[in-house]
């Protein structure tokens, strides 16, 4: 829209969001409207969104009915002389009236002129001063304006690009009309579209989360088993560093006892329960023979 019809990006966006959103949102709400009244099946839905798709699809073709003629930019289109331009090319923005400028080719900062021609830059121009008024910036003294009646032109420029002509306004509304047309045309099967790839999805998400509920499951019940395991290790090797530290000599009462029944005045008796042979000879006396 800026480069074919020349409107600025302000107007530009104000138009698109002025017309084009207003017919969307209408399209979206048909849509909608229309998927509940007729409650379309996920195959109607389907058939619908197709074709809304294809309908603007086919009227976006109608857009190259709808063209302006390049505006004349001079080293693009036209010469500084203001005769037509055949080649294109860097080469060509640089002309006699801007060799001592300094000026970058890849610079796009567009200036009309009083005769109609659109310069890429104020350099390119070969504009050597500037003045405010107002709101807006004049450059004055551009010594590649091709002035054709001295008396009604000058040598300045102001930023933008120059008009287009009464045509191509016109083309621009034809623009417009399809623009807006396309648009809530493509928006009525947005909501059986939407519709359709929910339904899709959540059927195929119902196999899906229930084979991963399984490995779920299993990992959390994995996780509850080792950690009721720690426990019942410590108790274990508890017992173990226990009957690695008990004595491994009789108990004492043993050989109290054991004592006991050999002095017990020469009477042989049974040995005391729990007695081992090993106690027993270490409690006879010295000069006893066996």
């Amino acid at each position: 829209m800026e480069q074919q019809f020349g409107l600025s990006t302000t107007r530009a966006n104000f138009l698109v969001g002025v017309l084009n959103l207003p017919a969307v949102a209408l399209g979206i709400l048909l849509g909608g409207l229309v998927m509940k009244r007729y409650k379309l099946s996920m195959v109607s839905g389907a058939q619908l969104y197709f074709a809304t798709s294809i309908t603007a699809y086919l009227l976006t073709l109608l857009y190259f009915s709808t063209k302006c003629d390049n505006i004349p930019v001079a080293g693009l289109t036209v010469s500084y002389n203001g005769t037509q331009n055949i080649s294109h090319s860097d080469e060509m923005l640089f002309s006699e009236c801007n060799q001592g400028c300094s000026c970058a080719a890849g610079q796009w900062d567009p200036m009309c002129s009083d005769s109609g021609v659109t310069y890429v830059s104020p350099c390119l121009a070969g504009c050597r001063s500037s003045t405010r008024r107002g709101k807006n910036i004049v450059f004055d003294n551009c010594s590649c304006v091709h002035v054709s009646s001295p008396a009604n032109s000058s040598r300045s420029v102001r930023p933008g690009q120059c008009p287009q002509t009464k045509e191509c306004s016109r083309s621009f509304t034809s623009y417009m009309a399809i623009s807006v047309l396309s648009s809530f045309i493509d928006s009525l099967g947005v909501t059986p579209g939407y519709m359709v790839i929910i339904r899709i999805i959540f059927l195929s998400l119902i196999t899906c989360l229930s084979g991963c509920s399984y490995f779920f499951l299993i990992a959390v019940i994995f996780v509850l088993r080792r950690d009721a395991a720690k426990p019942e290790a410590q108790p274990e090797n508890a017992a173990k560093e226990i009957e690695l530290q008990s004595p491994s000599h009789p108990p004492k009462d043993h050989l109290n006892a054991a004592m006991e029944w050999e002095e017990g005045k020469g009477v042989e008796g049974p040995r005391p329960q729990g007695q081992s042979e090993t106690a027993a000879l270490a409690a006879e006396p010295e000069g006893k023979v066996a």
